[in-house]
């Protein structure tokens, strides 16, 4: 009986946490970390001395966590600034808490993404709310919450997008479903307001990509409302707002003209450039392993003090997390990144999805590959792998959906693992 109190509890405590998660993120200073690392203590908890490995792609998963730190720790052999280099690797840790995480949570068979679902509907309007009080109240010309706008607006976006999920598989109805469509507007407004253009382009990237997987589940009339609302929304946007939108765009125009032009690098499009290319060069020089992870500050002051790059400061990163694990890790470093983060969870999304003859329209599974998808256009422009408040809400997120579309595709069966065979 103790033991059951003590399952009932920890699962309790584990929804709580998944309830309040998306509520501060972007917003409240550890927020996101600290809650995160409370799910990690109550999973082991859970777990106590009763660790089972799962088999599978799960496992696979699991491995390839360990071979990404390994190939961090590998491609430091080059660095020349190690104290960088242990506080990149630092939260990279963050990765093997997955591990128990998703042991624990499929140990219970708690579905974590209802409770985190209803606070992304609280998150909306907390959001809203920062992004009015930091514009029109401490007269910011970007929103922003405790940390940066690009993490406002990227998370803002993700939030609308999740919702907008829920939405379209019927995981809201009624008064729930009201406030589904006021957090979505919220969400908008605030990433609107956060002038964040990279998280713009997410937007008719991952709803294209939505509404295709849901493409079996729509008729012609949800399909059309579908549309009608996002233009509706559109041009609302462009009509209240004009200044937050059309005029970051027109500036990103003139300032990528500028930079092609050679006239004008020091701007927030021709900075990326450089960047970018600098970063190239970092990999040229050190194709396979990298310069080191953490390393990227280093190479920039070396190559501003050489007069080969016209930068007012040094970065710490290539505002670019493909481009970024390139120069630091390596080619090797790279295709591990890549399998970790982003195809390995999409294959077992993926699977979980059409298991049984399921359709990939259960919310947990939409809701991880648009979240993967979301993070992977992130990534374009903003290098949030080296930022842990971004990096914890993708943790996070792939924890929930991967546990709550395991528990929908599969019920009691198995442990995320492929078994295109077995029937239950």
């Amino acid at each position: 009986m103790d033991y059951l109190k003590k399952l009932f509890l920890s699962g309790a405590l584990l929804s709580l946490v998944a309830f309040l998660f998306p509520i501060g993120m972007g917003t409240i200073k550890h927020w996101t970390s600290g809650l995160y690392y409370l799910a990690v203590v109550i999973a082991l908890i859970i777990l106590g001395r009763g660790w089972a490995m799962p088999e599978g792609r799960i496992k696979w998963f699991f491995a390839f966590i360990l071979l990404l730190l390994g190939v961090a720790l590998l491609s430091m052999i080059n660095a020349e600034d190690m104290s960088s280099g242990l506080r990149r690797l630092e939260k990279m840790v963050g990765f093997l808490c997955l591990v128990p995480l998703c042991l624990a949570i499929d140990k219970i068979k708690l579905d974590l993404s209802r409770p985190f679902l209803f606070g992304l509907l609280v998150t909306g309007p907390v959001m809203a709310a920062i992004a009015y009080y930091s514009v029109h109240v401490q007269g910011l010309a970007r929103a922003k919450g405790h940390y940066y706008s690009i993490a406002l607006g990227d998370l803002s976006v993700l939030l609308a997008i999740l919702v907008f999920i829920a939405l379209m598989v019927g995981r809201l109805s009624g008064w729930h479903a009201c406030f589904g469509v006021f957090a979505i507007l919220c969400g908008l407004y605030a990433s609107m307001m956060s002038g964040t253009r990279g998280a713009w382009l997410a937007l008719p990237i991952v709803v294209v990509f939505v509404l295709w997987l849901l493409r079996h589940r729509l008729n012609k009339l949800n399909l059309a409302i579908s549309v009608a609302g996002i233009v509706i929304v559109l041009f609302v946007g462009l009509a209240v707002m004009p200044n937050q939108i059309v005029d970051r765009l027109t500036d990103s125009q003139q300032n990528i003209e500028a930079f092609l032009d050679l006239k004008e690098t020091d701007t927030s499009e021709g900075i990326r450039l450089l960047l970018w290319r600098t970063a190239i060069e970092i990999w040229l020089d050190n194709p396979l392993i990298g310069t080191g992870l953490g390393d990227f500050r280093q190479e920039t002051i070396a190559r501003i003090e050489e007069g080969t790059l016209s930068l007012n400061k040094d970065w710490g990163h290539a505002h670019n997390i493909f481009l970024d694990t390139l120069a630091t890790m390596g080619t090797l470093g790279l295709l591990v990144f890549m399998m970790t983060l982003f195809v390995l969870p999409a294959q077992i999304l993926f699977r979980i999805g059409v298991a049984r003859e399921k359709k990939t329209s259960d919310f947990p599974v939409i809701a991880g590959l648009a979240s993967l998808l979301c993070f992977g256009v992130f990534g374009l422009t903003e290098g949030w792998v080296a930022r842990s408040p971004m990096l914890t809400v993708y943790l996070f997120c792939l924890v929930v959906f991967l546990t709550s579309a395991k528990l929908a595709g599969r019920g009691n069966y198995g442990n995320l693992v492929d078994c295109p065979n077995n029937q239950e």
